[in-house]
């Protein structure tokens, strides 16, 4: 706002200087040129003439030639009888002759220039003489003192430069109804566009600062009911009704962006909100489920142990209830670690570079060990596609949990007759490790709710990495597939794209 008032000022003052400097050089070049006073001379000595003529006027009848001189404006008028002043309208208007009693004695006043006007007059014979084309002084003056007539914004001419401007225009002889006088006329006619010239050049100055600020405003007022408008939409209506932001840097542009990317933060938090309410709901919907299964068959146990007389069922019976019971542990431990990670996501995040292989052999080589021990047939690949150097960034312990997790799944749901491969390989600023594993057909104890996996891929989130897992194949042909993304360190070793 300020740059805009700033450089309507600049703009308006220089519009006006520049509109003032052409007007006034105008005036100087065309309007003061010898050519158009000349012709404006004859054109007042003409106009003058025939009015005296038409009124039939003689040389006592001051008060009406006193009106030819007010419809002239800024044009002077000296009228002399042989060597006396009779008529002068140089002297202030105000103060001037009585129309009722127009008689005046001047002379004083005028006798240099009468004196000596007379005397060209006689030598002329019609009262002309050689200074009639003469240039007046182009210089506006600045004496203030005895100004009679003139113009509003420029100084009025003095009595010394009309007197000199009457004098170079000569006398000429005018005819009354009494007999000829010799006239003389001072002609500032100019006085009156360098008025125009200063009031046009400052209205039209002001002009444009204010249509400059009024086009500003105008566009902030507009910014300002639009952005009202759409958080109105937003506020009765809809949340998904964008802020229109516009282009600029302007206070109402920034506050409309500002606006909008909080209407976004807003729309994301009650989306993230209401996505983990509807996993809670699953969750909860899903562990009743799962709960309530094995809860039905342990009382069906306990149900049965109260009527059963054999030991040896009696045992098979407690076993089962055993087996069950351990199922509900692990059931409710899944549940809180689910609850632990999705309620305190940020707590306690350390993250740290690692070196990428060394990393990967602690996390995978004593689950790889103990799968090998029980039977399990692995086929790991870790550092071929890992250069040396590179350095990963996570929280190892936390990552540490997310490996024992999937492993924890290993061994409930993986086919031992069929290949468990474990890759790792590097990308586009991404370390990559796949795990594979066939999943047991028929397989009894199968997690329907997934609990594990959520809370690992929260993990992962939480430690700014990636996490997908799903299933390929059919009936005895599925494939489990694991993806765990880790960042790699900038400035580390180079990345193998090829691998």
């Amino acid at each position: 706002m300020l740059l805009v008032i700033i450089f309507a000022l600049v703009f308006g003052l220089s519009f006006a200087f520049l509109f003032r400097t052409l007007m006034n050089n105008w005036i100087s070049t065309n309007y003061n040129s010898s050519e158009s006073k000349s012709s404006r001379y004859e054109e007042y000595m003409l106009d003058l003439q025939t009015y005296v003529s038409e009124n039939e006027l003689s040389s006592s009848d001051i008060a009406k030639i006193n009106k030819w001189v007010h419809s002239n404006r800024n044009v002077y008028l000296f009228l002399y009888n042989d060597k006396q002043l009779l008529f002068d309208s140089s002297l202030d208007r105000d103060e001037g002759t009585d129309d009722e009693n127009p008689s005046q004695d001047n002379g004083s006043t005028g006798n240099g220039a009468g004196n000596n006007n007379s005397a060209q007059g006689s030598e002329n014979g019609d009262g002309s003489n050689g200074n009639t084309n003469s240039d007046s002084q182009e210089d506006r003056p600045t004496d203030n003192t005895n100004r009679p007539g003139g113009g509003f914004t420029v100084d009025y001419p003095t009595k010394e430069e009309i007197l000199e401007a009457a004098e170079k225009n000569g006398l000429r002889q005018l005819k009354f109804s009494d007999g000829p006088l010799l006239v003389a006329l001072a002609d500032f006619t100019d006085y009156i566009y360098y008025d125009v010239s200063n009031i046009a050049s400052i209205v039209g100055g002001v002009l444009i600062i204010v249509i400059i600020l009024m086009l500003y405003f105008q566009k902030i007022i507009f910014k300002i009911s639009r952005l009202a408008k759409d958080v109105s939409r937003v506020y009765e209506d809809d949340m998904n009704n964008p802020i229109r932001c516009g282009e600029g840097n302007d206070e109402i542009s920034t506050l409309s962006r500002n606006v909008e990317q909080m209407r976004s933060s807003m729309i994301e938090s009650l989306e993230k909100e209401k996505a983990a309410i509807n996993a809670n709901t699953d969750l909860i919907t899903s562990m009743s489920h799962d709960i309530r299964t094995p809860l039905t068959v342990l009382l069906g146990y306990l149900d049965i142990m109260k009527n059963s007389t054999s030991d040896e069922e009696m045992k098979e019976y407690i076993k089962a209830s055993e087996s069950t019971a351990m199922r509900l542990k692990t059931l409710s431990d899944d549940m809180f670690g689910y609850f632990l990670v999705f309620g305190n996501r940020d707590a306690d995040i350390c993250i740290t570079d690692y070196d990428a292989r060394t990393l990967l052999e602690q996390l995978f080589s004593e689950h790889i060990l103990l799968l090998t021990e029980q039977g399990y047939n692995i086929k790991t690949s870790l550092s071929a596609g890992i250069k040396e150097g590179t350095k990963v960034l996570t929280d190892a312990p936390k990552i540490m949990r997310v490996i024992d997790n999937l492993f924890s799944n290993i061994y409930k749901y993986a086919d031992k007759e069929k290949e468990i491969t474990i890759e790792a390989s590097v990308s586009f600023g991404q370390l990559s490790c796949t795990v594979k594993n066939h999943i047991l057909e028929n397989n009894e104890g199968k997690e329907s709710n997934r609990i594990g996996l959520k809370t690992c891929e929260k993990i992962c989130e939480s430690l700014g990495m990636g996490f997908e897992y799903h299933t390929v194949g059919i009936k005895s042909q599925r494939t489990f597939v694991v993806r765990i993304e880790f960042p790699v360190k900038h400035g580390g070793a180079e990345v193998n794209e090829n691998a």
